[in-house]
């Protein structure tokens, strides 16, 4: 009996192949610091980047773009069009770059939305970010317990040249991914090897000592709780089991330094401020009396750390990206760009009850991400708002109790 065998067309690998661009540039952007051994190195996700649009382009042009633009794409567009609008009044240094970069970020957010289009393609993503992530926590690890602390206040990156704060947020936002797929794959092997992966990023996110991380992994640990019951019940023994593993083990791992700094607001400053709170509230009300004093157009892209350098004393960003973007590009680039937020988290209230509350962890976790830090030209945001968009719609995974009743009802 002849069996039938799908082929792909030119133009169907095409896509295929634009999407391995999308899911290489995921797996760089987490761990990518890790290389660098200058500030001002160029980083390996702009030459994988370049090659995923490179790659994107004829598949577009051969096959035609396949899904529609929702608003989420229309608000990210008009932000990116005001930023680039705004090098015209801006005295910031690196204002081309920063304007050219967000528009890059933009297309790639974009991509996302139109080559990761089903749920297998989505679970790629998610364990490409996933996988970069885990590069980032044995580095951490490694260095804490082979290297010793390579910064200020014994904080671990895994590099000298890398952020804690930017390398906990990473390894932090992995979790509710992990989870998903926890969910979703089939190999048991892999699904165990996932639910361990969790309490390593969490030992990894504390040795950075960041706040800003500590928070994003409590918020996107809240996953786990919230989706419990959705999974079958083998899936709950093990994962109760390695949870209680955890804890009973924790009190001897957790370092007590950086878990302390963790949940203080002392220690590390802003530029040798005696408390980096303070500081970081005289950076926000400074870019709030910005705002008023600029409110349509802003200073312009880049602007924000000259303006509160002689604003408030501080030649630093507004360390928290609301207030960055209203600082920088007025009422005009604030808007579209909270209305994105704003679209962006209303399609993750949206699907199935796991899927959706994966998705609506993962995006509460990406708004902690930006309240501490200016974000909005980092790739990881971009990154990581796409996921949630594509995990929101083509994500869908039905729960283990729903497949238990229909099965019921079926043999009734």
């Amino acid at each position: 009996m002849a069996t039938s065998r799908r082929t792909l067309s030119f133009e169907q690998a095409l896509r295929y192949l634009a999407f391995f661009g999308v899911a290489a540039f995921t797996f760089v952007v987490p761990w990518e610091d890790q290389l660098i051994n200058s500030p001002d190195e160029p980083r390996i996700s702009r030459y994988v980047g370049l090659l995923a649009f490179a790659v994107a382009i004829p598949a577009l042009v051969f096959h035609g773009r396949r899904h529609k633009i929702i608003e989420a794409h229309v608000f990210a567009a008009v932000f990116a069009a005001v930023t680039v609008a705004s090098v015209a009044w801006s005295n910031g240094e690196d204002r081309i770059a920063f304007a050219i970069t967000i528009a890059q970020l933009v297309g790639m957010f974009w991509l996302i939305w139109e080559f990761a289009d089903t749920r297998n393609k989505v679970r790629g993503l998610l364990a490409a970010f996933v996988a970069g992530g885990a590069i980032d926590a044995v580095s951490v690890i490694y260095e804490y317990l082979f290297i010793g602390a390579s910064a200020k206040f014994g904080r671990y990156s895994g590099g000298p040249l890398v952020d804690p704060n930017d390398v906990a947020s990473v390894m932090a936002l992995s979790v509710p991914m992990a989870w998903y797929l926890v969910k979703t794959t089939k190999s048991r092997l892999l699904s165990m090897a996932l639910v361990a992966y969790i309490p390593i990023a969490s030992w990894a996110v504390i040795l950075t000592a960041s706040r800003g991380g500590f928070v994003i992994l409590a918020v996107g640990l809240l996953v786990i709780p919230f989706t419990l019951g959705s999974l079958p019940v083998p899936a709950r023994v093990i994962v109760l089991a390695t949870m209680a593993i955890g804890l009973a083990v924790a009190p001897g791992l957790l370092p007590e330094d950086q878990l302390n700094r963790a949940t203080s607001t002392a220690d590390e400053d802003v530029l040798n401020s005696d408390n980096s709170a303070a500081a970081r509230w005289d950076l926000f009300i400074g870019a709030a009396e910005g705002f008023a004093e600029n409110p349509v157009k802003g200073v312009g892209a880049d602007g924000a750390e000259r303006f509160l350098g002689q604003k408030v004393g501080f030649p630093q960003g507004a360390h928290n990206t609301l207030a960055s973007v209203g600082l920088q590009l007025g009422l005009i680039g604030f808007v579209p760009f909270l209305l994105l937020l704003i679209s962006v988290g209303v399609r993750a209230s949206r699907g199935t009850p796991f899927q959706r509350r994966s998705a609506m962890m993962l995006f509460w976790a990406v708004v902690v991400m930006m309240m501490p830090a200016h974000t909005e030209a980092t790739k990881r945001l971009w990154l990581v708002l796409g996921i949630v968009l594509v995990m929101s719609v083509y994500g869908g995974v039905a729960d283990a109790t729903r497949r238990v009743t229909s099965r019921a009802t079926g043999a009734a």
